[in-house]
């Protein structure tokens, strides 16, 4: 039960029990207004993504921080 990154958290759960296949392409687009719980200040999105590796898929510390970097070098280097 989390607020934000929850769609990410389902896919986390999902890849746990399917196996999953990546794609060159793009298949779902996000719409995102002001003032919704999706336009939030990039500190504050990489605190949940931490929050979320930490709580929901139990990870130490170690290993969420870890996971957290590699997203954002993910998003930095181009996904």
């Amino acid at each position: 039960n989390i607020k934000r990154r929850n769609d990410y958290a389902m896919w986390l759960k999902y890849l746990k029990h399917c196996e999953g296949h990546l794609l060159d392409e793009e298949l779902a687009f996000y719409r995102i207004d002001s003032g919704t719980i999706s336009n939030i200040s990039k500190l504050k999105l990489i605190k949940d993504h931490y929050i979320l590796f930490r709580q929901n898929e139990n990870f130490g510390y170690i290993k969420a921080v870890k996971y957290t970097v590699l997203n954002i070098l993910h998003y930095v280097l181009g996904k």
